[in-house]
Formats: C-alpha cells, sequence, structure tokens
C-alpha cells in the first residue's frame, strides 16, 4: 500500500509540473501574440456590403 501512495504522490507531482510548466507557455504565448497585435496596429474590418438581388 505504501507504493502505491508513493507511486500516486510522484504521479500528482509530475502532473503539477507539467500542468504549471504548460500554464507557463501559454502565458508565455498569449503575450507574445498580444505583443504581435499591438505591432500591427488597428485593423479596419469593414466589408464592402455585397449588393441586394
Amino acid at each position: 500500500m505504501r507504493t502505491l501512495t508513493a507511486q500516486l504522490a510522484e504521479l500528482k507531482r509530475r502532473h503539477r509540473d507539467e500542468v504549471q510548466a504548460l500554464r507557463q507557455a501559454l502565458e508565455a504565448a498569449q503575450s507574445e501574440n498580444l505583443e504581435l497585435r499591438r505591432s500591427l496596429g488597428p485593423r479596419h474590418t469593414t466589408h464592402p456590403e455585397s449588393p441586394c438581388s
């Protein structure tokens, strides 16, 4: 039973570490995305209206 408890604790620790690394990577990617959007400047999203039939 102690072996299983130790294995479970190790798996939980690894999972927590992996989730933390993924969150940090996501945060970095979102920050980079924001910087790229800001460097592009405002974008105009007006579309020409299609003619009515």
